[in-house]
């Protein structure tokens, strides 16, 4: 999978850069993979294509829907960072999770959930799983014996973030581990907010790693996409579920994820090193009723982020002073952070989630108040900007209320 040197352990700055095969295996021998824009692949023979067909070729291509060169090349390079023998790669990160559910999940079947998910995610696992005959429990997973009651005879599935989508909350992910195994249940979780720089869930026990890759992985907000990684075994079921449903990346998208996981490393740590200078700005302002910073010992979740992480990355959650209306002022107040409800970029994202990703759309008020999720919640993004200019556009934005 990782054309280098395997009696070496080398860093996951290195694997950002050197992991795939396709530059070094084509024949011009170029540094970047190629893209290649083709929808169907030629076969010099009948028997070449049998071959492919029959799987006594697996390396060779036979159509765009189910596998790609350019594609392939990036999902090796996913692996790679998780420690994982495989990574399958889609057009978003909902697709990821909606395969990923419906691979494993069946009617009659029960999932268990944690009750603060990505908007999206609440949604699918709250509509439509139930539509298809799926039950689900939604529940506080940093609850262990909350989770081990949930759990039935035909419970199949622990789904969780951590931290949480957008309330930052810790859920220890080794017990739940342990529980799942004894009961032989599945354990996935959304790891985008951390990122494999910060955290590598498969080496704490978990089965199957989801990540939005259009955040931190790619990095410069210029497309969509979403991977599940895990064991071969479990990958062969997802792949072809994807073939089912169609979720396939484009080739240019995948091409420019891979380019964008070159800088990974240096992006995560450098907005990682913001975060904590801004947070220190925001803990003690007059106009903030609550922070919320996995990297401060006053977060119910630090002692657990230090044993789980390798830094409390650059994402932060803010409570405001005031109403609704004060919260509107605030963030139609900045200038240079961008009000937007992505995560991850080079640049500095807010969010409001109440009026968008965790609106009544999404998430019922009942739902979204058990979460933590109140008017004047901000959800905060550091990027890499010059940090003194970050502190300044909150500032000022802060006059404005």
């Amino acid at each position: 999978m990782i054309i280098m040197d395997k009696n070496h352990k080398y860093g996951l700055g290195s694997v950002t850069i050197h992991a795939g095969t396709e530059g070094k295996h084509s024949t011009h021998h170029p540094v970047n993979a190629p893209v290649y824009l083709s929808s169907t692949f030629a076969f010099p023979t009948v028997a070449h294509g049998a071959a492919i067909f029959d799987g006594t070729d697996p390396k060779g291509f036979t159509y765009g829907r189910l596998a790609n060169p350019t594609i392939v090349d990036t999902e090796h390079k996913l692996a790679a960072l998780e420690g994982a023998d495989e990574a399958v790669l889609f057009g978003s990160g909902m697709a990821a999770i909606a395969t990923l559910t419906t691979a494993f999940l069946h009617a009659g079947d029960h999932v268990i959930a944690d009750h603060t998910l990505y908007g999206g995610t609440h949604s699918l696992f709250t509509h439509t799983l139930p539509h298809m005959g799926i039950d689900v429990t939604l529940l506080d997973a940093s609850n262990i014996d909350e989770v081990k009651a949930a759990i039935k005879d035909n419970t199949k599935f622990i789904y969780f973030e951590s931290p949480t989508n957008p309330t930052l909350r810790m859920v220890a992910i080794a017990p739940i581990v342990e529980l799942a195994k004894e009961h032989n249940i599945l354990t996935a979780i959304d790891s985008t907010f951390m990122s494999p720089i910060l955290l590598r869930p498969l080496e704490i026990g978990i089965d199957i790693v989801m990540h939005s890759a259009t955040k931190f992985l790619n990095g410069h907000s210029d497309l969509i996409a979403g991977v599940i990684i895990g064991k071969k075994e479990h990958m062969d079921m997802v792949r072809m579920q994807r073939v089912h449903l169609g979720g396939m990346l484009a080739p240019m998208d995948a091409y420019l994820l891979g380019r964008g996981m070159k800088t990974l490393k240096i992006r995560v740590l450098a907005a990682q090193k913001n975060a904590i200078k801004v947070a220190k700005y925001l803990k003690n302002h007059p106009k903030i009723k609550k922070l919320l910073f996995l990297g401060f010992d006053d977060h119910p979740g630090h002692e657990l982020s230090m044993k789980q992480h390798s830094g409390p990355g650059s994402m932060m959650t803010f409570h405001l002073h005031g109403t609704l209306d004060d919260a509107v002022k605030f963030v139609n107040g900045l200038e240079m952070i961008t009000r937007a409800v992505s995560l991850g970029g080079v640049e500095s994202l807010i969010s409001h989630p109440a009026s968008t990703t965790h609106s009544d759309l999404a998430v019922s008020p009942e739902d979204r108040e058990k979460a933590g999720i109140t008017d004047t919640l901000m959800r905060l993004s550091v990027g890499i900007e010059d940090v003194e200019d970050i502190i300044h556009d909150l500032e000022q934005a802060f006059d404005q209320m």
